[in-house]
């Protein structure tokens, strides 16, 4: 329960990103509509996208001294990063969650969309790769982040951008490459889609426990 209020004051501290967040899925519906036949993987590897950058920023804004104080709280060490690997967690999800949103607003407004999602899907291997691909960024970010706590701004930007940036032209350029299209068939004979999804939450958990061993040895 400690580590869910942990989590709980990261997105406190989301409050004044609320109008800047709500861009994402209104900039994702406006380009489907305008490029219908991207609209499936660009509206989850786009919003994914924010989710992943979400995802660093209680690393980034957090200080010495306020960590220092959160410590004095009654919780476990170590319960502060598990609380940022939380939040990161369901950043990704969130991420998701919006996209589907952007999806289907799409669909509704546009009927080009409409019949490129209906000759394209629904199909959840995508989504459950490019979800596996974010999860999995994101634990290496936040590992990578909790490694380097409280150092210089400049390099705490680019560890927090460069896994979001990868993965966004990532997952733009796999999505037109013939090479994915093969994978996607492999997957479908041998149904290794929903491993690869369960085995990216073994390692970001993995990754988490790296993180919070790495912090108690620190104080």
């Amino acid at each position: 329960m400690t580590i869910l209020k942990y989590a709980k004051i990261d997105f406190l501290r989301l409050r004044q990103m609320t109008l800047m967040l709500l861009l994402f899925p209104v900039l994702a519906v406006f380009i489907n509509v305008r490029s219908p036949g991207d609209s499936f993987v660009f509206s989850f590897s786009y919003c994914t996208f924010m989710g992943i950058v979400i995802a660093s920023i209680p690393f980034q804004r957090e200080t010495s001294q306020e960590a220092g104080f959160l410590s004095m709280l009654p919780s476990r060490k170590g319960d502060d990063v598990r609380g940022h690997f939380l939040f990161g967690f369901l950043s990704v999800c969130v991420g998701f969650a919006t996209a589907c949103v952007a999806l289907g607003i799409s669909v509704l407004i546009s009927p080009a969309v409409r019949r490129s999602v209906a000759e394209n899907g629904p199909d959840v291997r995508p989504i459950l790769l490019l979800f596996a691909a974010a999860l999995l960024l994101t634990g290496i970010q936040n590992l990578m982040l909790s490694f380097f706590r409280f150092n210089s701004s400049r390099g705490m930007a680019i560890l927090r951008l460069a896994p979001a940036f990868l993965f966004f032209f990532g997952a733009g350029y796999l999505s037109d490459s013939a090479w994915f299209a093969d994978m996607l068939k492999f997957l479908s004979s041998h149904v290794v889609c929903a491993a690869v999804f369960l085995i990216s939450l073994v390692l970001y958990a993995g990754a988490a426990h790296l993180g919070v061993r790495h912090s108690v040895r620190r104080r």
